[in-house]
């Protein structure tokens, strides 16, 4: 609940979410993603636990690579 962060270049770290199962208030366990249960995706996605409880969360992943940051003054 509530990740924050970004991927270098790519954004929100919401992104990354395919989908999560989130077990509401009344005990309905549901399935949302960016496309289905689109209300409850975003509003559970750093929502603080307020709509429900996140009880799986499939993520998309990359391959772990360093990364070099430059900064100028």
């Amino acid at each position: 609940m509530n990740a924050h962060g970004r991927y270098i270049g790519q954004g929100p770290l919401v992104r990354s979410v395919q989908k999560i199962t989130l077990v509401l208030a009344d005990g309905r366990v549901v399935t949302a993603s960016p496309k289905e249960n689109a209300e409850l995706f975003f509003a559970a996605i750093g929502g603080y636990g307020a709509v429900g409880v996140i009880a799986d969360v499939t993520l998309d992943l990359a391959v772990n690579s360093r990364v070099r940051r430059d900064d100028e003054t």
